[in-house]
């Protein structure tokens, strides 16, 4: 069992620093920004978009919006560089074995700093196995993860 996996299931959790280069983290950014920039392309087939109010906006397209449901699943580009990245993939083989299914979100929660948005405390998925019936997997072990792609620290508010 990997190491991630282990730690997936007896803490809940686990912490992978490092997991995209400088590189990737700048191309997911720009592209981000250029959606952002040009989101009305995508309203028809995105409609749950939170945009957040005028007077709290910036000059940076990313500060106009708080959460980009299920973009990266229509995007091609941030599919191949977020939610299909070769790093990513292996991060969740690793904890998922070989058969790696993207089933939910594809979102990306913008929390600026100085962002008055905030998010109460909750957990989005734990992990869960049901025993097998009939040898196949009932519900398969999930999980869930946040991709810090800013700074993020406990003055800005982060993630706990």
């Amino acid at each position: 069992m990997s190491k991630l996996r282990q730690s997936l299931l007896e803490e809940g959790y686990f912490v992978l620093r490092g997991v995209l280069s400088k590189d990737d983290i700048a191309g997911i950014l720009d592209r981000l920004r250029w959606v952002c920039a040009h989101f009305d392309a995508y309203r028809e087939v995105l409609p749950i978009w939170k945009a957040i109010p005028e007077a709290l906006r910036k000059e940076d397209p990313l500060t106009h919006f708080d959460w980009l449901d299920g973009l990266s699943y229509i995007d091609p580009t941030l599919w191949n560089k977020v939610a299909a990245h070769p790093r990513l993939m292996e991060v969740a083989c690793g904890v998922l074995g070989d058969r790696v299914f993207p089933t939910n979100g594809g979102g990306f929660f913008m929390k600026p700093s100085g962002s008055l948005q905030g998010v109460p405390w909750h957990q989005d998925v734990s992990p869960f196995r049901e025993e097998p019936i009939g040898g196949a997997c009932v519900n398969p072990l999930l999980f869930d993860f946040w991709l810090g792609i800013t700074e993020a620290t406990e003055e800005m508010g982060c993630l706990q």
